[in-house]
């Protein structure tokens, strides 16, 4: 039997550890820790979220394909290094400072994770120097009734990196469910090594925005606002979420003011808590193009608000490569699944990742053409409830193999 299968989905959380960077170690000139060491906090243990500012100054991420000038690399000039116990993003993380050519003097700092190297330069800002795009799994795809933990465990052990995941309407890890709950969750990620790479802002297809009652509106917005308030406990920075939908007593425009309105009322606590709400193309009956979604995103013109793009849900409509170019930087995470637009007795229909009509090489290189490097999360259901957990095993490392493939392309 899987070592998963004993998984508790109850596990007891523990008193959160000590957690500050240990010191440095020899440095052939001494540097102020003040301004050498990039004080990064553990998001697992409700402490501030991560990545807020240093010295003052906020960080912004940005790409950047190698070390540019006046940087020389990591090995000619490695001068002192730091690690620390923290987390980011349940990444661990290693702190190093490096010289620069013309000025032995002045420093500059390299993070290295496991997601790539940023490069943080002497105007606050991080540089992406190696691109890698990194593949998690949905938690909702999994057969019904699977426990969270057990989840965690398949997914890491078939080789995600990341689980993206959202609070349940009722029951362990929900809305209105106890706060300890979020720790277990937290512990849970620990232990397995998985990132958690997203979380759902909500059951909004129960509860729509957009919705003609003012009472279920309402609710969107109290739901929204208490995943925000979890996410970054969990390393999370980013939600993904559905504006509302268009139905046939809430026509297309009245929808579009309402979910422009929705996003808009959610600012203020993003901006408090440091999450990006990524608006996702569903079968809503809105935004079923590249050129909407950037004018609703643009519409509100906020830094926390994207794209969560799905490279699958508007297949039958467009061909899915001709969206990245259009939404450019507003995309911040990726989703995928495949699609069959073949006529026959399986039209339209999602179904294995590689297996449908969507031309994945066009579809990575339009991601790599504006720089994503970011999560791409397969969202394919595993099917009905009474599996075993040998078959769930089996389908999470095809799933994870194919992936695998598509990352490569």
């Amino acid at each position: 039997m899987p070592y998963w299968a004993n998984a508790v989905a109850g596990i007891a959380p523990e008193a959160a550890p000590s957690i500050a960077p240990t010191r440095p170690m020899a440095c052939r000139r001494r540097i102020p820790l003040e301004t050498s060491l990039l004080m990064l906090c553990n998001p697992l243990w409700k402490r501030d979220p991560p990545l807020r500012s240093y010295q003052g100054r906020t960080f912004r991420r940005s790409s950047a394909s190698r070390v540019s000038p006046p940087y020389t690399s990591l090995e000619e000039n490695l001068h002192g290094a730091w690690r620390s116990p923290t987390k980011w993003g349940q990444c661990s993380i290693t702190l190093v400072v490096l010289q620069t050519q013309r000025d032995p003097s002045s420093v500059v700092q390299v993070v290295q994770a496991n997601a790539g190297h940023f490069l943080i330069d002497g105007r606050g800002s991080i540089r992406k120097e190696v691109s890698e795009m990194r593949k998690a799994i949905m938690a909702n795809t999994f057969p019904a009734g699977m426990p969270l933990a057990d989840q965690f465990h398949v997914s890491a052990e078939t080789g995600f990196a990341g689980i993206e995941i959202g609070l349940a309407r009722e029951g362990f890890f929900s809305i209105d469910g106890d706060p300890a709950d979020t720790e277990t969750v937290a512990r849970l990620a620990h232990e397995t090594g998985l990132t958690i790479s997203g979380m759902l802002a909500g059951p909004l297809g129960q509860i729509p925005p957009t919705s003609n009652d003012p009472s279920v509106r309402a609710e969107a917005v109290r739901v929204v606002r208490r995943t925000i308030e979890v996410a970054p406990h969990l390393g999370v920075d980013t939600l993904l979420l559905v504006p509302g939908r268009v139905e046939v007593d809430v026509p297309y425009g009245v929808a579009w003011d309402r979910a422009l309105a929705f996003v808009r009322e959610l600012i203020p606590d993003c901006e408090r808590h440091g999450i990006t709400l990524a608006v996702e193309n569903v079968w809503n009956r809105m935004i079923y193009s590249p050129i909407e979604m950037r004018h609703f995103v643009e519409t509100i013109g906020h830094p926390l608000v994207g794209v969560y793009w799905d490279a699958g849900n508007h297949a039958p409509y467009t061909w899915p490569q001709h969206w990245p170019p259009v939404l450019g930087n507003h995309i911040r995470r990726v989703h995928v699944k495949g699609f069959n637009t073949n006529a026959g007795p399986t039209w339209p229909g999602f179904v294995r990742l590689l297996d449908g009509t969507i031309d994945w090489p066009a579809v990575m290189a339009s991601l790599r053409a504006i720089g994503y490097d970011g999560w791409v999360t397969i969202e394919i259901g595993f099917g009905g409830a009474n599996q075993s957990p040998a078959e769930i095993l089996r389908k999470a490392r095809e799933f994870s193999a194919d992936m695998d493939t598509l990352l490569s392309m």
